[in-house]
């Protein structure tokens, strides 16, 4: 009986079996056909892509956020109406968790974070295919406070801040900038506080949206200044020759200056000191011919606030020089050219700086034995130049 029931299905089977075959085909061509029109690969525009670190150990120097086009490619029977919305889609790039000093690092699209994206859909491209990314390490370190110059007050009164409190403040910060500070400046001081006192001056950030400074603010005492004239007399000008020159002072026969300053009795004592900064200058520096010459008399070496009443002479006449080979004696033009361009910058600002003070007094020293380069014809017979008189 089975064997009889086999053989007659397989007679129907066989009977029809080219109408199965054109069924079955049809019926493969059909889901293939269903699956190629749900696969679909179209260009999705303006998605963002989120840098994500660490706030405390770097700053981005561009943009945190940026925008990418994405080749994107949709497989599946269950379709997202929402699958080509740039609003679908967010990817993330993770930075390292520290940097040394300023680097710029690539991204590609193997390297990103999905964060949000519609089921079935597969990215291909990314366009452009590199996220450029440039961070630089947050430092920090201790930066030195500038000294406040002092003030005058509208009804004459100079106005003395002493040093900071503390002298020096932390600053945190990208690198680029931190290590590029030199020191920092405090706020205009209120200028009616009475003497004797203590204020607080705010530090002055010079880049508030990205440094901080602890403590934003220091104590300065306030102290008034009793204010003078004085005279500075038997000053010897010091010549300022051009560099690399082969001229000399030619007569020790150089006036003495007197110079009449104003400013606070404690500059004053400063400048009365031996080692005063106080230099009068005769700016030689253009010439290339021994002369005479005329030179209007410079003073240098002045402290902030100090100021020039009347010098007398003011200008000095009949200025010889002559040729290094001519002087019997060392010429004080190669002892004066190593500080020539320093004490010219001194002379013309009417303020010589204090940073330079030992170049300008060994200068000064050496100034007053050349100034008697005609020993020679004055000195005594023990060939020792005499000393000049004056500062």
């Amino acid at each position: 009986m089975i064997i009889e029931s086999f053989k007659r299905a397989k007679r129907r089977f066989m009977s029809d079996i080219w109408r199965r075959l054109g069924a079955l085909a049809l019926a493969i061509y059909v889901w293939t056909w269903i699956n190629v029109r749900v696969t679909d690969r179209q260009i999705v525009s303006g998605v963002p892509v989120h840098i994500s670190y660490d706030q405390n150990k770097m700053q981005i120097m561009n943009s945190t956020d940026q925008v990418r086009d994405f080749v994107v490619q949709f497989r599946g029977n269950d379709i997202d109406a929402n699958w080509m919305l740039a609003s679908s889609y967010e990817f993330q790039v993770n930075m390292p968790e520290s940097v040394k000093g300023t680097v710029t690092l690539e991204f590609g699209k193997d390297q990103l974070e999905v964060v949000k994206k519609p089921t079935g859909v597969t990215l291909k491209e990314m366009q452009p295919s590199k996220i450029r990314v440039t961070a630089d390490e947050i430092v920090e370190t201790w930066i030195g406070i500038a000294h406040v110059p002092s003030k005058m007050k509208p009804n004459g009164d100079l106005v003395r801040f002493l040093a900071p409190q503390p002298t020096t403040v932390k600053v945190r910060g990208p690198s680029r900038i931190v290590r590029n500070l030199q020191a920092l400046t405090l706020k205009e001081p209120d200028l009616t506080m009475p003497f004797g006192s203590t204020i607080r001056l705010q530090v002055d950030n010079p880049d508030r949206s990205c440094l901080t400074i602890s403590p934003p603010e220091v104590s300065v005492s306030v102290e008034k200044q009793i204010m003078e004239e004085q005279d500075f007399e038997k000053l010897t000008p010091h010549l300022l020759l051009p560099p690399n020159t082969d001229l000399a002072l030619g007569s020790v026969n150089l006036p003495n200056v007197t110079v009449r300053l104003h400013g606070s009795v404690n500059d004053m004592a400063e400048l009365k000191a031996v080692s005063s900064p106080l230099r009068v200058f005769l700016d030689l520096s253009d010439v290339n011919d021994v002369g005479p010459w005329s030179r209007k008399v410079l003073v240098g070496g002045l402290p902030n606030g100090v100021e020039v009443v009347k010098v007398d002479p003011d200008v000095i006449h009949d200025i010889m020089l002559t040729r290094r080979e001519m002087t019997a004696s060392k010429p004080v033009a190669s002892e004066a050219e190593p500080v020539a361009e320093e004490g010219k910058a001194e002379a013309k600002s009417g303020k010589a700086s204090k940073n330079a003070q030992s170049e300008t007094d060994a200068h000064h020293d050496d100034g007053k034995a050349g100034t008697a380069e005609e020993a020679p014809h004055q000195a005594p017979a023990d060939d020792k130049p005499p000393a000049p008189d004056g500062k």
